[in-house]
């Protein structure tokens, strides 16, 4: 199993693709999959100097879709400097170094990888740099303004109309958005909104419209990740700080279970079966990250 990631260098956009080896047509299906993600229209593609993307079929697919197809020069891996940056502060972090070689673990793989989208592309603002000089010994940077990729995007004024309304509807900060994460068998959505002082928080819909809004005490941001078919939601929450995430279950009678995995600095919770197992991922105080399953709470 391998992972396809893309960064757009303007924005700072990142797409990221689970894949079932590097075939060339796997790799040509995921560069597509990251295409139609984008909330811009692809102009151009820079990669690596593998075989994976120097072959005919990817270079063909370029051709006939207009994109520009150029790669890094040899031995310099420096020109995928902004890839190779979110291959360890995101990729890496997320999943860590262990191989995993099932479809389960691609499906959740997928699923990790779409929720990571969300809270890196409209969630985590990034500074780019503007300039940079030497003087002496010492190198002097100046950054510009921290901004979520999302807010580039908007910024750069190069959406056409229906885009905002679609890359909102999946979920914004920047103006009060409301986004659904799962829809279980009795039809309960769960899911969660942006209020306009920027707090996050989750809400679940019954079936007949009814509109339910809440909070984990103490929280600043609580964040909805799923629902199983007898109405247990799961999530994360944020007290004080992004590096410091605990989860959540919150049972069909409103009642609302906190957990930390023991040893953690960060635990993000991802689904919940039926059986009430919980699933998701810490980081422990080193710095490494680490799958869970936790029994019924």
């Amino acid at each position: 199993m391998h992972t396809l990631c893309a960064v757009d260098v303007a924005t700072s956009w990142v797409e990221l693709q689970a894949l079932w080896g590097k075939g060339h047509s796997r790799v040509a299906a995921g560069v597509q999959a990251v295409r139609e993600r984008l909330p811009v229209p692809r102009v151009g593609l820079d990669s690596d100097n593998g075989s994976e993307f120097i072959n005919r079929v990817l270079y063909y697919y370029c051709w006939r879709e207009g994109i520009t197809f150029t790669r890094g020069r040899a031995w310099k891996k420096n020109d995928s400097a902004l890839v190779e940056q979110k291959n360890g502060a995101v990729v890496r972090h997320l999943v860590g170094y262990d191989r995993f070689t099932s479809k389960p673990a691609l499906a959740q793989l997928a699923r990790v990888y779409a929720l990571a989208r969300l809270h890196v592309n409209f969630f985590q603002p990034v500074e780019k740099l503007v300039t940079k000089h030497r003087v002496g010994a010492r190198v002097h940077r100046v950054f510009d303004r921290a901004q979520t990729p999302y807010q580039r995007v908007c910024a750069a004024g190069v959406l056409s109309p229906p885009r905002p309304f679609s890359t909102t509807a999946s979920m914004t900060r920047s103006n009060q958005g409301t986004w659904f994460s799962w829809i279980n068998p009795a039809g309960q959505i769960a899911g969660g909104y942006i209020d306009a002082g920027d707090g996050a928080h989750g809400f679940l819909r019954t079936r007949d419209g009814t509109i339910v809004t809440f909070d984990v005490p103490g929280s600043v941001r609580t964040y909805v990740f799923g629902i199983n078919p007898v109405g247990q939601i799961v999530g994360a929450y944020i007290v004080g700080t992004y590096n410091a995430a605990h989860g959540f279950v919150r049972n069909p009678d409103g009642t609302i279970v906190t957990f930390d995995v023991p040893g953690s600095v960060f635990t993000w919770v991802s689904d919940i079966n039926p059986a009430g197992q919980i699933v998701g991922f810490y980081v422990d105080a080193g710095g490494v990250a680490h799958g869970f399953v936790s029994s019924r709470h």
